[in-house]
């Protein structure tokens, strides 16, 4: 796996960076969860999120799984 894509949304507050490692074949294989906000409570619930849906599509869940269950849980 190699890391090939950054995203870099903006808060007023803080700045965060999700990191999505790769496959060869292009699908997802990890992603990690940076916050500038480091040592922070959300940094935690973040890091453990990153490693569920890691470990989850190392083990054969597709994202597509991951997006129908997590797209509306806020609303």
């Amino acid at each position: 796996m190699f890391c090939v894509s950054t995203i870099c949304p903006t808060n007023l507050s803080f700045v965060h960076y999700v990191i999505v490692g790769l496959y060869e074949n292009g699908t997802p294989g990890e992603i990690f969860i940076n916050m500038s906000k480091q040592g922070s409570t959300m940094q935690g619930i973040l890091d453990a999120f990153a490693v569920t849906i890691s470990l989850g599509l190392q083990n054969g869940v597709p994202l597509k799984e991951f997006i129908r269950k997590y797209l509306f849980l806020l609303t």
